[in-house]
């Protein structure tokens, strides 16, 4: 049967682990329990709050693994030398939370750390000292015997008063390195949060410049289409006042016609045609009727317009046709309008639609009004097609009615 090994380290695993056992509450607790599950059980949870998932007794394991493999390196590199000195990624780290270890009863003390630095030192004083005659061995079973009493141990010499000094001295310098250690990744951390901060508010004010600019932009569109919307009109009512006119002062000029006529020849009976009031009539009662089928569905319309881009939205038919037109939003500058037709495609003009402002559905979609008037000189059979445009830079939309274009129809009442 064989056996499942244990999933490796990673890196960001080893690297959240030693952030964790560097906690000043942790590492306390750690050096100051014999029996440590209960916070090696609390690290494994901490652990998995960051997304690693690790048991307690693998984090116990892999720490006491790091200690081992960080005594040894310390050990080798301050008997070696900088010439022969090993390297470990987890060194310096291992070293800002061991390097400087109080001594707690019951656990290791600050001087195993230290030990491989200070263990020449203190064979130096001990040789020394026990040359001196400083310290003395215990006496054998023959020295027992003897009636000669033993003397007292020799008092510490400065030698090994000063090798303490040194230590106390080497432990608060790693323990102020440590704090400092500590101190800068705090630092980094409430930067590195700042700068998030900072990119979030500048992302924030950048999308709103953008929306800004966007409505400002359509409302100006909004304002120069309305403009050339009230010139056409007002070119369309100057136009069909003209043609009013020149039908009025032409049926005069028939009927004087007429009239001269009748005298001359004494033909009685005979009168203008076509008589003005039939003319005045068609041109005042004269309406355009849609033969297609309105739209129905708001889904159907939606789906129409993500399909090709621009639709026909709705259609109010009188003596002038007015409309709405649906396109999909987007920040170019685009035109919008109809291209309509009185003698089935031989000519053709086209009318440019207004943008029409609605806040409420502006990011779904947007509407554009366009109005067709009846044309003053046509016949009772004739027809006005159209079909809806859209033209950006990237190319043109149409919606023709899925190629039988939108047909009016002239009906006189």
């Amino acid at each position: 049967m064989a056996v499942c090994k244990p999933t490796p380290w990673s890196v960001n695993e080893v690297q959240t682990l030693l952030s964790l056992v560097a906690e000043e509450r942790i590492h306390r607790e750690l050096d100051g329990a014999t029996r440590n599950e209960k916070v090696f059980r609390e690290v494994s949870q901490l652990l998995a709050a960051h997304g690693y998932h690790r048991t307690y007794k693998q984090c116990r394991e892999k720490l006491k693994k790091l200690k081992s493999d960080y005594r040894s390196i310390k050990d080798h590199n301050s008997r070696s030398g900088s010439n022969s000195e090993k390297k470990w990624k987890w060194f310096d780290q291992m070293d800002a939370i061991y390097g400087n270890r109080p001594a707690i009863n019951g656990r290791e003390s600050a001087l195993e750390s230290a030990t491989p630095l200070l263990e020449p030192k203190m064979e130096d004083d001990f040789l020394s000292t026990s040359d001196q005659g400083s310290l003395i061995s215990a006496p054998s079973c023959n020295d027992a015997s003897s009636s000669t009493p033993a003397r007292p141990p020799t008092p510490p010499t400065s030698s090994t008063s000063m090798t303490l000094e040194r230590v106390v001295t080497g432990k608060r310098k790693r323990s102020l390195h440590q704090h400092e250690h500590l101190s800068v990744l705090r630092e980094m951390l409430a930067a590195d949060i700042q700068q998030q901060e900072l990119n979030r508010a500048q992302r924030e004010r950048s999308l709103q410049m953008a929306i800004d600019v966007a409505r400002q932009a359509r409302e100006q569109e909004a304002a120069l289409r309305t403009e050339e919307n009230a010139q056409t009109a007002a070119f369309n009512q100057a136009f069909l006042s003209i043609m009013g006119k020149l039908v009025q002062a032409m049926s005069g000029r028939r009927e004087q016609d007429i009239s001269d006529a009748n005298e001359t020849c004494s033909v009685s009976g005979l009168q203008s045609y076509p008589p003005t009031h039939y003319l005045m009539s068609a041109l005042n009662f004269a309406r355009l009727v849609p033969t297609f089928n309105k739209p129905v569905s708001s889904v159907e319309l939606l789906l129409k317009t993500r399909r090709l881009g621009v639709a026909l939205e709705s259609v109010a038919t009188g003596s002038e046709v007015k409309g709405v037109i649906r396109v999909m939003p987007s920040n170019e500058r685009r035109e919008v309008g109809i291209r309509y037709t009185l003698n089935n495609w031989l000519t053709f003009s086209d009318i440019q639609a207004a943008l029409k402002l609605d806040e409420e559905n502006v990011l779904k979609w947007e509407q554009f009004e366009f109005t067709l008037h009846a044309p003053p000189c046509f016949d009772t059979d004739s027809s006005v097609h159209f079909a809806v445009f859209c033209r950006a830079n990237h190319g043109e939309y149409w919606d023709n009615n899925d190629g039988q274009n939108y047909t009016l129809r002239i009906q006189t009442a």
